[in-house]
C-alpha cells in the first residue's frame, strides 16, 4: 500500500491495526503529522474557549460594577436628601447673615464718622 498523501510505502503499525482498518493508508511520517495537527487544532480550539469564558466572565463583572455604581450613587443621594431634612438651617444661616448685617452697618457707621471727622477739621482749619 501506499500513502495518500505523499505517495511512500505505508506501513501499517501492528497486525492488529491493520485487521481493524483503524490506521489509514498513510505513512508513518504523514499519519504523526496529521495526528499532530489534529491536537495542535484541539489544543487552540480548548484555549479560544477559554478566551470566551473569560471574556464572559469579565462583561458579566463590568456589569455588576455599573449595577455597584448606580446602588451606591443612588443611596448616596438619599443618604444626602435625608441628612439636608435634618439640618435647621436657620441655626446656621440666620447667624450667618446677622453678622454680615452687623459687619456692614458697623462699616457704614465708621465712614459716617470719618467723614463727620474730615469736616470738623476742615471748619476747623
Amino acid at each position: 500500500m501506499t500513502c495518500r498523501i505523499c505517495g511512500k510505502e505505508a506501513n501499517h503499525f501492528s497486525l492488529k491495526s491493520q485487521a481493524k482498518g483503524g490506521v489509514p493508508n498513510l505513512c508513518r511520517e504523514c499519519w504523526t503529522e496529521r495526528k499532530n495537527s489534529n491536537a495542535l487544532i484541539h489544543a487552540n480550539r480548548k484555549a479560544q474557549n477559554a478566551l470566551l469564558g473569560l471574556e464572559k466572565q469579565i462583561e458579566d463583572l463590568n456589569k455588576k460594577i455599573d449595577m455597584l455604581e448606580n446602588s451606591i450613587s443612588s443611596v448616596a443621594v438619599m443618604e444626602s436628601s435625608r441628612f439636608i431634612q435634618t439640618i435647621d438651617f436657620n441655626e446656621i444661616i440666620i447667624p450667618i447673615v446677622e453678622k454680615t448685617l452687623k459687619d456692614s452697618q458697623e462699616n457704614k457707621f465708621q465712614k459716617q464718622i470719618l467723614a463727620l471727622n474730615n469736616r470738623i477739621t476742615k471748619l476747623e482749619g
